[in-house]
């Protein structure tokens, strides 16, 4: 899961100590990344002593140190007791779809250069009209009612909150979201719109003929080879012998 972190620092999903990432460990427990009151460096630099596991009930089972809780900590229990075939969650504060989401604009799923950010559009985006952070249990229940059958939520003017049955699923179906709201940032704010796709291309994305069938919006060989190279994007960069490229420009 650290590693999670660090991907998602390095394509501007998660910034400094803001967000978190967490995993179930069993039906009332869960792994979630915590903050050290000294010795915090950001998810950038996340370490595997950063994450810590927890009770839905907000105990924090290795509770040995400095380490706490996210303050948000009741958006993961509460999905988690809700949702029994959620193993991920990934609560995020991305550029891109915190602006299309302060500015109303509505993501329609573009081709670009693979299904998956398309899949992820249409199969459901779901919305939390509230920015306020949510530090308590009946925030968390509004949040988790607003994404009854759906994977991915866009909280206007605060975040995002993407699900899945491991890490790697939730934290691409972060990545594909955010790709997929910056495509329509760049093409609707600039007052263009965007063609809606002729059926026959939406059978085609659903197709077990296309060329990442999948009846989920993150199709498996497809998302299992974006991560592994994440994966070793992350290691070549913390080596120094390669850097990201330019994750967005407004």
């Amino acid at each position: 899961m650290s590693e999670a972190c660090k991907i998602l620092a390095m394509q501007g999903l998660l910034h400094e100590s803001v967000g978190h990432v967490s995993a179930r460990v069993s039906e009332n427990e869960f792994e979630i990344r915590c903050r050290s009151l000294q010795s915090e460096d950001g998810h950038l630099f996340s370490r595997q002593e950063d994450i810590r596991r927890a009770t839905l009930d907000g105990e924090c089972v290795d509770a040995s140190d400095d380490y706490v809780l996210p303050i948000e900590f009741s958006l993961h229990a509460e999905l988690y007791r809700a949702r029994p075939e959620v193993g991920a969650i990934v609560h995020a504060h991305p550029l891109g779809t915190l602006l299309c989401g302060l500015t109303g604009i509505e993501l329609f799923p573009i081709r670009a250069y693979t299904y998956d950010p398309m899949r992820v559009v249409m199969n459901g985006v779901a919305y939390y009209e509230s920015a306020a952070m949510i530090d308590r249990r009946e925030r968390a229940v509004a949040l988790r009612d607003s994404m009854v059958g759906a994977n991915v939520c866009i909280m206007r003017g605060h975040g995002i909150t993407t699900l899945g049955s491991s890490v790697a699923e939730a934290a691409m179906r972060a990545i594909y979201l955010e790709k997929a709201a910056r495509a329509n940032w760049i093409i609707q704010s600039s007052g263009r719109t965007i063609t809606a796709l002729q059926s026959e291309e939406e059978e085609e994305v659903h197709s077990d003929n296309s060329p990442a069938p999948s009846a989920n919006d993150v199709s498996t060989h497809w998302g299992e080879f974006s991560w592994r190279y994440y994966k070793r994007l992350m290691k070549e960069s913390e080596a120094g012998r390669v850097w990201p490229p330019d994750k967005f420009l407004p």
